[in-house]
């Protein structure tokens, strides 16, 4: 089989002011730009070295960028230069266009999540009426909140709270 510059067999001529375009490289397709206005980069695609090093050292004008994300997955925007797409992470969602999406706030989802469906409320989160309060019960008074958290005086040793929110002795 033949292969040329502006293949995954050789590599590809990245030309000065280019827009982004999809190529093969060892990893899979990726998109790849360069917006320099006078250099052009040579792109090694047939061996991993060659590739990851181009990746890692990735000249300043030039971008790559998964071609396609799927569904469970996202990539770090923040890298101008990544060819990695990372599995979603625990509490949140990813689509699949590149983007990881946060569950609300008390919801919980497991790591590789693709749907909001996979959002759901969290264990340890207390349900939405419940609203604790420093001042939940009279000083005098042992218990909990309407949370369940501990509120008022603890009792002191051979003492319980009772259903009454009193200190009683231990029968």
């Amino acid at each position: 089989m033949a292969g040329g510059l502006g293949s995954k067999l050789l590599g590809y001529r990245l030309s000065h002011n280019t827009l982004p375009y999809g190529i093969n490289s060892i990893k899979g397709a990726v998109i790849v730009s360069n917006s320099s206005a006078v250099s052009d980069y040579f792109v090694p695609t047939k061996l991993t070295p060659g590739w990851g090093s181009f990746v890692q050292y990735c000249p300043t004008t030039v971008t790559v960028i998964p071609a396609s994300t799927p569904a469970g997955k996202y990539y770090n925007h923040s890298l101008r230069c990544t060819d990695a797409n990372i599995t979603c992470p625990a509490n949140y969602y990813c689509v699949g266009n590149g983007d990881k999406v946060a569950c609300p706030s008390g919801e919980t989802s497991p790591a590789g999540s693709t749907s909001f469906s996979a959002c759901t409320p969290s264990v340890n989160n207390p349900p939405a009426s419940c609203v604790p309060s420093p001042a939940c019960l009279p000083k005098d008074e042992c218990g909990t909140d309407n949370c369940g958290n501990p509120c008022g005086p603890t009792c002191n040793s051979g003492y319980f709270c009772n259903n009454h929110h009193i200190c009683q002795t231990n029968p």
